[in-house]
C-alpha cells in the first residue's frame, strides 16, 4: 500500500486504476468512487477495496471522465522475476523493495482523452479546451477586454481571438455556450479572483455547463491549491523513478509465456 500511496499523494484528486497482475485494482476512496459510480463490488480485506479485469480499463475510465473524473492508469513496469533480480543485485534491499516496480502510463481527463481506431465513440463529441485573459478598461460601455484560446482536442484545431465586452460578459458567455470546455481549470482561477466559492463555482458549473463537468472534490483540490498561493494549472511531474529495460531479458520472459501480463 505505500507504493499506491505514494501515487495517490501526488494525484489526491485522480480515481487510480492499479495494476495487480490481470487486474486494476482500487482502493480506499477510489473504491467507494468504483462502487457508486461503476457498480463495483467491495472484497473482503480491512479497508475498501474493490477492483476489476484489465481487459474493461477502456469502459470503466470512460464511465468515470465522462462524470467528471480524472483517471490515473498505473501499470507494473516489472515481472516478479525481474523484481527477484533487481533485489539479489540490491546490497541493502528492504521490504519496501519486494514489490513491483508501478509507473504512471496514462492521465485521462475529458480534455486530454485520445481515440484509437478501434475505438466506437471516436467523433461522437468534440472535446474544448479553453483559456480566458481579461484586460479590465476605463469604458463605461465596454468595461473588459478578453483574449481567448480554445482547442478542440478531438481534431487538433486551435483557435485564438480577441474582443472587447459590456458588463454582463455577453460575448464571453456566448462563446462559452457554442464552445463548452470540458477542462475549466482556468475558469476556476478566474472565479477564485473573483471570490466565489467553492461552492458557488461548482454549482454555476454544473448549472451551465452539464451535472458531470467536474466533481466537487476536483474543485476543492484547485481551490485549496490556489488558498496556498499556488496558482499554477498545470498538472505536478508524475511521480515514479525511470527504470531501464533490458529488452534481451523482458524478449526471452515473453517467450516463455504470451500470456504474462506486463
Amino acid at each position: 500500500m505505500r507504493q499506491w500511496w505514494n501515487f495517490k499523494a501526488d494525484h489526491f484528486d485522480a480515481v487510480l486504476f492499479f495494476k495487480v497482475g490481470k487486474f486494476y485494482e482500487l482502493y480506499h476512496m477510489d473504491a467507494v468512487i468504483g462502487v457508486k459510480e461503476l457498480g463495483l463490488v467491495y472484497m473482503k480485506g480491512d479497508f475498501a477495496h474493490s477492483g476489476f479485469p484489465e481487459i474493461a480499463f477502456g469502459r470503466y475510465s470512460e464511465c468515470l471522465v465522462e462524470k467528471g473524473y480524472k483517471v490515473v492508469r498505473v501499470e507494473q513496469t516489472e515481472t516478479p522475476q525481474m523484481m527477484e533480480e533487481r533485489c539479489k543485485k540490491s546490497s541493502r534491499s528492504t521490504k519496501y523493495d519486494k514489490v513491483v516496480s508501478r509507473e504512471i502510463c496514462q492521465i485521462t481527463t475529458k480534455g486530454t482523452r485520445t481515440f484509437t481506431y478501434q475505438e466506437e465513440n471516436v467523433g461522437v463529441s468534440n472535446n474544448f479546451l479553453i483559456a480566458i485573459y481579461e484586460k479590465p478598461l476605463e469604458d463605461a460601455q465596454s468595461p473588459s477586454e478578453y483574449g481567448i484560446c480554445f482547442v478542440d482536442t478531438s481534431i487538433g484545431k486551435f483557435t485564438l481571438g480577441q474582443f472587447k465586452d459590456d458588463r454582463h460578459r455577453s460575448k464571453l458567455l456566448t462563446l462559452i455556450a457554442l464552445y463548452p470546455p470540458v477542462e475549466i481549470r482556468t475558469f476556476m482561477y478566474y472565479d477564485f479572483r473573483n471570490k466565489l466559492s467553492m461552492t458557488e463555482f461548482h454549482q454555476n458549473m454544473c448549472e451551465s455547463l452539464g451535472i458531470n463537468i467536474v466533481s466537487y472534490d476536483a474543485v476543492k483540490v484547485w481551490f485549496q491549491k490556489f488558498k496556498a498561493g499556488n496558482f499554477d494549472i498545470e498538472d505536478e511531474p508524475r511521480s515514479g523513478r525511470p527504470i531501464e529495460v533490458d529488452c534481451e531479458q523482458l524478449k526471452q520472459i515473453i517467450d516463455q509465456d504470451r500470456n504474462v501480463s506486463m
